[in-house]
């Protein structure tokens, strides 16, 4: 799997830098009641980095924040 997410031409990484690090600290400290994890946090600081509007996600967590897909 990694073999192939790595060498897709259609998928696109993204990496957390220091300015995705604090964004995702700070949705993760303003949503800590409704239990979201500080990984589902980067995702959406990610997402908002990117515009990205849908997470494709099981995760109900999400649910709250980003409209998803399941």
């Amino acid at each position: 799997m990694g073999n192939f997410i790595m060498s897709s031409r259609r998928l696109r990484l993204f990496y957390v830098d220091r300015a995705v690090f604090a964004d995702a600290w700070r949705i993760f400290n303003m949503y800590a009641e409704s239990r979201l994890s500080f990984t589902n946090a980067t995702s959406i600081a990610l997402m908002r980095r990117h515009g990205i509007d849908y997470i494709v996600s099981f995760d109900r967590h999400f649910d709250c924040i980003v409209p998803r897909i399941s």
